[in-house]
């Protein structure tokens, strides 16, 4: 069998630890040489500076119809997405002009209030 696992957040780099799940999550044996830790490509994604929007884009008339849209996935892109969360506010026109360059990691590290892009 080859057991083929994927996590951003699973550990620090420690091997053990990895080991000790990985063989929790397969029930197979593993040892450190098995363990693949991959490198960040920190040029995918250009940096930005920290975006707080504000309390009113969390009420706004269409923050609803977002997250409805998103849960449903019932986009028909993501352009028209990131053009709805610009106009409620949760990204800046900075932001979009990325998004429309292809650089869509924007959204993940933007869009959530207190949570950090790994």
């Amino acid at each position: 069998m080859r057991c083929i696992a994927t996590s951003a957040t699973l550990t620090n780099d420690a091997k053990d630890d990895a080991c000790k799940f990985a063989e929790a999550l397969f029930g197979e044996t593993f040892t450190p040489d098995d363990i693949i830790f991959g490198e960040l490509n920190h040029a995918y994604v250009p940096s930005s500076e920290p975006y707080q929007p504000s309390l009113e884009a969390y009420v706004h008339a269409q923050f609803d119809t977002l997250l409805e849209n998103v849960r449903q996935e019932t986009w028909e892109s993501a352009d028209e997405m990131a053009l709805l969360m610009q106009e409620i506010g949760l990204i800046t026109e900075n932001q979009l002009s990325q998004a429309a360059a292809g650089h869509m990691g924007l959204l993940y590290q933007s869009s959530l209030p207190g949570k950090a892009c790994e």
